[in-house]
């Protein structure tokens, strides 16, 4: 049997078993689904990859909240966690954070914190790394930023 035939036969067996033809007939419907979910994930939330993210993202801002507390650094005793943020993907993340109100005349430094925070970042990336559960530990980054007035 050629192909002709073998194609001619199928056609006809087809068309016994139904009524009307569609573009989609005897195509795999595994890989229509496929295309289907691929045009889906255009939305990120879907994305099984946005769940994990977030995941770590929460983890990551758990255990540095930790991590603050724990610090006998003075200077960095009155700072606030505001956000941490994936920079520019969950292989390094950078914090935001946030220093008191200042009381009268005071001044507070914040180059010297942001030079503190880096000289400790290598701690806070150990700390990070006992937290969470991952083959490789994020590089971490500090921004400081003055309180909001």
């Amino acid at each position: 049997m050629n192909e002709q035939q073998e194609k001619g036969t199928l056609s006809r067996l087809i068309g016994e078993l139904c009524d009307s033809l569609h573009e989609d007939d005897g195509i795999d419907p595994r890989h229509t689904n496929r295309k289907r979910r691929r045009e889906r994930r255009g939305d990120a939330r879907s994305s099984p990859h946005y769940r994990k993210r977030a995941q770590l993202r929460s983890q990551v801002t758990e255990a540095l909240v930790f991590w603050i507390r724990e610090q006998d650094e003075e200077s960095l005793a009155d700072l606030t966690l505001i956000d941490v943020e994936p920079f520019p993907d969950t292989d390094h993340f950078r914090v935001i954070l946030a220093t008191r109100q200042p009381v009268e005349d005071e001044v507070i430094d914040l180059g010297a914190i942001q030079q503190t925070l880096e000289r400790m970042a290598p701690d806070a990336r150990r700390w990070v790394g006992q937290e969470i559960h991952r083959k490789r530990v994020p590089l971490i980054s500090f921004a400081v930023i003055p309180a909001a007035q």
